[in-house]
C-alpha cells in the first residue's frame, strides 16, 4: 500500500502563542570559547568550540545539546571522542552536532522523534525507567521546536500494518476455570496468599487475586493472565523477577523461583484448557480492517501545552514501579517515592488510597531556589476527586515539613480547594487559606484541570476547568508578602502531607510547577490541550469490496498492482481515523470520526456511502456504545476534503466501550450496514416482552438531604466554615443520613443532625463579625429577648436564611416556624441572651428545612 504522511494543522494560532512565550535565552549566537576543563566528569559540560552559526543552532545548542551532551548521558558515546555514531552531541562543533540531529528529530511531532523512540527502548537510559527518559527528550526537543517556530501542533497520520479482523480466548464472566486452577495455587498455606488478600498475615497487598471470596479474587487476577502467551503473564514474569517465590518441595534452595514460575505458569494453561473456544466472526459483516491500540495507534501531539516555565512535571506515564518520575529535564529532578496504597492509572495517572507520593528534601529544594528567585509560581494538576467528604483540608499537594508549617499546599475540604502559600505576610502554614466559594460546590469527584497561581502583586488565585472562581481581595493584608520566609528543609509531596496526617484520596493525573504564574490564557490552552493518553485509530476500509483476484495480489505482496478504484472506496490509503483514549482501567474513548484518504492526491472516484457503523472488539461487536450505529453520511467528491476528510457525525461526539484484555492485547475494527455500496442485512433486534407490572409501594414526595450536604448547607447558611466544625463532623457522621430516601430516616439521624446544627450556632454566636453579619441590628449583650423586637432580630434573619423560596407547596411555612421560635424564647425565660440566641439557631437549623430537599 501507498505509504504517506498526512499532517492536519490543528490550533494554528496556538503557535504563535507558544511562540511568543518562549523565544531566545539573550545569549548571542556569537558564542565564547571557554579554555576550561570540557567534563569534569560529574556530567556538567563547558563547550569548547566555535560558536553557533545561526539562531537555530543556538536554540538546539540550548534546549538539546547542553541536556544531551555531558558524559553521564548521550555524550558517554555519541561523540567524535567516543567514536560512537551518529555526532549529535559532538563535542569540537555545535554546528556539525546540529547537522546529524536534524536527522534525528521530528520537529513537527517532538514524540515521533528517532531520539525519543531509542531511548524509550531502554537505550542508555539515565534514570531507572525507559518511558520516564524518553519523556525527558522529547520535553528537550519540543522546547527546541517551540522557540524555533517549527511547532504547529500537527497529527502526524501514518497508515498502520494491514490485520484480518480474527479471534482470539475470551476469559469467561464467571470464575469456575480459575477457582479449578490457579487460585488452588495462589491461595497455598505458603503462597500469595500471605500478601494478596484482604486477611493477608505478612501485608494487604492488592490485587487480592487470593481473596478469601474466589468471584473477587477471579476479577482481580483477570488482568494478570495473558490468553494468548502464558509465559508473559504478570503471575509468571513476576516468579522471573524473584518476586516472594515459594519453596522448591524438593529443597533445593537456589531453584525456588524456577519451580514457581514453571508451576504457575502450568496452572495457567491449565486454565487456559478450560476456557471455552471463541466464536467464529460473522462472514457476511462488511468489515474494515483490524487495528491495536498501542500497537498501531498515533499518539496524539500533546503540543499546545504553554511549558515555558515549568520546574518539574510529571505525566505518570511509567504504569508501574515505585518511582513517579519528574520529566521536565530541570535538574535536580525531582523524583516522588511511592509508598503504601497507591495504584498506577492506565491511562497516565496515580490513584491515591491510602499513601502518597513524595520527594526528598534534596531535591525538594530545587523548588525553593527557582521559585525564589522569580517570587511567583504556578501550580496545574489534573485531579479526580475520590468523594467530596474529605477533609483536613486533605493535601493534594504540599512542600511542607509538617501539617502546621508549609511553603504551599493545595487541598480539599469538602466541595472546596484550598490554596495556602506562605509569604512574609501570611502564618507559617500560608493561612488564611484561600479556598473556593463553598456555595458553588466547585469540587466534584471528576476529572478536573486545577491551576493556583502566585504572585506578589495579585496573590493568590485558583482557576478551574479554566475558569478564575477564587482571588485574593484586592484590599487583603496577605497581599505584597514576599517569600522569604520559605523553608529550604521542606518535602514535595502528593496526596498526603509529610508527617502523613492529611490523607487525601484520588486520581493525579498530571501535575505541573512552574516557577512563573500562568496567565488566563495560558491556563485555558492547557486545559484544552486535555491529559491523558490519546491517540489516533486508522480503520483501513480501502479493502472492502475488492474482487478476489486484487486481494491475492495484496497476499503477494504485490500491492503496486493493485487496482484500487474497484473497491468500495474507490481509492487507495482510505481510512476512518477516530480519536481514541484509554479514558480508565476499564473503558476506552472513542470520538469525532472522520473519513480520509492519505493519499493527498487522491479524490473519491464514486459516492460512498457510509451506514449503521458500530465498534467490534476481539472478533465480536461491542454490546454497549454503539453511539455510531445511527451514521449515514455520503462521502462525494464534492464534500472531500484532501487536508481535513469528511466528518462522520455534525459534531464531535463520543463514546465509551469496556477494556477487555487492555490496551496492550484488545484488536479493534469496524463493522458496517454499508459501505460504498457493499450491503450487510442486518437482521431486526429482538424486542423483549414487556415485564409484568409491580405495585410499588408509595414513595415519599420529598428526599432528605445526605450527610455531606447538611454539613454544606449549615456552612452556607451560617457562614461558618465547614472545617471549624470537622471535629464534631467526623463524630456525627455516622448518624446522618446517608440516603435521600425519607422512609430511612431514623431518630438517631434527627440526633446527629441537631449535635452538627449546634456546633455550627455555637461558632456563630461566637465570631463577633459573623454573628454581626447574620444578625443586624442584634445586641448579644442585652440581659434577654423580652420584647417583639428583640426577638423579631433573632427569628426573622433565621428564617430569611433558611425559607428562600415563599410559597413553594412543600415548604415550610414562615408563620407557623416563627410562632414555634417564639414559644421556644418564651420557655427560655432568664437565660442569658447568647445561650437563646444558639438554641433558637439550633433548632431552626437542625429542623426540616435543613434536611429536607
Amino acid at each position: 500500500m501507498f505509504r504517506s504522511v498526512f499532517l492536519l494543522c490543528v490550533l494554528l494560532p496556538l503557535m504563535f502563542l507558544l511562540a511568543s512565550c518562549v523565544g531566545d535565552s539573550g545569549q548571542s549566537t556569537e558564542g565564547t570559547i571557554n579554555t576550561s576543563q570540557n567534563d569534569p566528569g560529574d556530567g556538567s559540560l563547558v563547550y569548547l568550540g566555535p560558536p553557533a552559526q545561526t539562531d537555530d543552532i543556538q536554540r538546539f545548542k540550548e534546549n538539546v545539546w547542553d541536556n544531551l551532551a555531558a558524559s553521564n548521558r548521550c555524550g558517554a558515546c555519541h561523540n567524535q571522542e567516543f567514536g560512537q555514531e551518529p555526532f549529535f552531541v559532538r563535542l569540537d562543533d555545535v554546528n556539525l552536532a546540529y547537522s546529524v540531529a536534524l536527522n534525528l528529530v521530528d520537529l513537527q511531532a517532538p514524540v515521533l522523534s528517532r531520539l525519543v523512540e531509542k531511548v524509550g527502548t531502554g537505550h542508555n537510559c539515565w534514570l531507572a525507567n525507559a518511558q520516564a527518559c524518553a519523556d525527558t527528550v522529547e520535553r528537550f526537543i519540543s522546547a527546541w521546536s517551540t522557540a524555533s517556530g517549527a511547532s504547529a501542533n500537527v497529527i502526524v497520520l501514518t497508515p498502520p500494518n494491514v490485520k484480518n479482523v480474527g479471534t482470539s480466548l475470551r476469559l469467561p464472566g464467571d470464575s469456575g476455570v480459575y477457582a479449578q486452577t490457579v487460585y488452588p495455587l495462589v491461595t497455598g498455606e505458603a503462597n500469595c496468599v500471605n500478601c494478596h488478600s484482604e486477611g493477608g498475615v505478612l501485608a494487604r497487598q492488592q490485587p487480592f487475586f487470593a481473596s478469601s471470596n474466589v468471584d473477587n479474587a477471579y476479577q482481580a487476577a483477570r488482568t494478570l493472565i495473558d490468553l494468548s502467551s502464558p509465559s508473559r503473564s504478570r503471575f509468571v514474569e513476576r516468579m522471573q523477577e524473584q518476586h516472594n517465590c515459594w519453596a522448591d518441595p524438593t529443597g533445593a534452595e537456589s531453584s525456588n523461583c524456577v519451580y514457581s514460575r514453571i508451576e504457575i505458569q502450568d496452572a495457567i494453561e491449565a486454565m487456559i484448557g478450560l476456557v471455552p473456544p471463541p466464536a467464529e466472526v460473522d462472514p457476511q459483516w462488511v468489515i474494515s480492517d483490524a487495528i491495536g491500540l498501542l500497537d498501531d495507534g498515533i499518539i496524539a501531539s500533546s503540543g499546545g501545552r504553554v511549558e515555558t516555565n515549568v520546574i518539574a512535571v510529571y505525566q505518570f506515564k511509567e504504569g508501574a514501579g515505585g518511582t513517579a518520575f519528574d520529566t521536565s529535564g530541570v535538574e535536580p529532578l525531582l523524583n516522588l517515592n511511592i509508598t503504601d496504597e497507591v495504584e498506577w492509572v492506565g491511562s497516565w495517572g496515580i490513584r491515591i488510597i491510602d499513601g502518597k507520593a513524595q520527594a526528598d528534601t534534596a531535591s525538594s529544594k530545587k523548588l525553593y531556589d527557582l521559585i525564589r528567585a522569580t517570587g511567583e509560581y504556578s501550580i496545574e494538576a489534573w485531579v479526580i476527586p475520590g468523594n467530596v467528604s474529605q477533609e483536613g483540608p486533605a493535601r493534594i499537594v504540599t512542600y511542607a515539613g509538617g501539617s502546621d508549617e508549609a511553603n504551599f499546599m493545595l487541598g480539599q475540604t469538602l466541595y472546596d480547594y484550598d490554596f495556602l502559600s506562605r509569604s512574609s505576610n501570611t502564618g507559617a502554614d500560608g493561612s488564611p487559606a484561600l479556598s473556593t466559594p463553598s456555595a458553588d460546590e466547585v469540587l466534584q469527584a471528576s476529572l478536573q484541570h486545577v491551576v493556583v497561581n502566585y504572585d506578589v502583586i495579585d496573590g493568590r488565585q485558583v482557576f478551574v476547568n479554566g475558569e478564575l472562581v477564587a482571588q485574593d481581595d484586592p484590599a487583603s493584608d496577605t497581599l505584597g508578602g514576599d517569600l522569604n520566609e520559605w523553608d529550604d528543609g521542606f518535602a514535595f509531596a502528593v496526596g498526603n502531607e509529610v508527617d502523613n496526617q492529611q490523607q487525601w484520596q484520588g486520581t493525579v493525573r498530571f501535575l505541573a510547577i512552574h516557577n512563573r504564574i500562568l496567565t488566563e490564557e495560558q491556563i485555558v490552552a492547557n486545559f484544552d490541550v486535555g491529559v491523558g493518553q490519546k491517540y489516533f485509530m486508522l480503520f483501513g476500509v480501502s479493502r472492502i469490496g475488492l474482487p478476489q483476484s486484487e486481494l491475492d495480489k495484496i497476499t503477494a505482496g504485490n500491492e503496486s498492482l493493485v487496482d484500487w478504484t474497484l473497491s468500495a472506496a474507490g481509492i487507495a490509503d482510505a481510512y476512518i481515523v477516530f480519536e481514541t483514549e484509554v479514558f480508565d482501567d476499564f473503558s476506552y474513548q472513542f470520538n469525532a470520526p472522520f473519513f480520509i484518504s492519505l493519499d493527498r492526491d487522491a479524490v473519491p472516484s464514486r459516492d460512498i456511502r457510509i451506514k449503521g457503523m458500530r465498534l467490534g472488539l476481539n472478533g465480536k461487536e461491542v454490546a454497549v456504545g454503539q453511539l455510531y450505529s445511527n451514521v449515514d453520511m455520503t462521502v462525494t467528491a464534492g464534500n472531500y476534503n484532501s487536508e481535513t476528510g469528511v466528518p462522520l457525525v455534525g459534531t464531535p461526539s463520543g463514546t465509551i466501550i469496556g477494556v477487555e484484555d487492555g490496551a496492550a492485547d484488545d484488536q479493534f475494527f469496524l463493522t458496517f450496514e454499508e459501505f460504498g455500496g457493499v450491503i450487510f442485512d442486518r437482521p431486526a433486534d429482538e424486542v423483549p416482552d414487556l415485564p409484568a407490572p409491580v405495585d410499588l409501594p408509595v414513595q415519599a414526595d420529598v428526599g432528605l438531604r445526605v450527610f455531606s450536604e447538611i454539613n454544606a448547607s449549615m456552612s452556607a447558611v451560617t457562614g461558618v466554615r465547614s472545617s471549624s466544625v470537622s471535629e464534631t463532623y467526623s463524630r456525627v457522621i455516622r448518624q446522618l443520613p446517608p440516603s435521600e430516601n425519607a422512609d430511612a430516616f431514623l431518630a438517631s439521624h434527627q440526633s446527629g443532625i441537631m449535635q452538627l446544627a449546634l456546633a455550627y450556632c455555637s461558632g456563630l454566636s461566637a465570631d463577633t463579625g459573623l454573628r454581626a453579619q447574620f444578625y443586624p441590628g442584634l445586641d448579644f449583650n442585652a440581659p434577654a429577648l423580652d420584647s417583639e423586637i428583640g426577638r423579631n432580630n433573632v427569628i426573622q434573619p433565621l428564617l430569611d436564611a433558611l425559607i428562600v423560596n415563599e410559597g413553594l407547596a412543600s415548604q415550610p411555612d414562615a408563620a407557623a416556624v416563627s410562632a414555634e421560635l417564639h414559644a421556644l424564647i418564651g420557655a427560655m425565660t432568664g437565660a442569658p441572651s447568647t445561650t437563646i440566641i444558639t438554641a433558637v439557631c439550633t433548632a431552626s437549623l437542625g429542623g426540616a428545612t435543613t434536611l429536607l430537599q
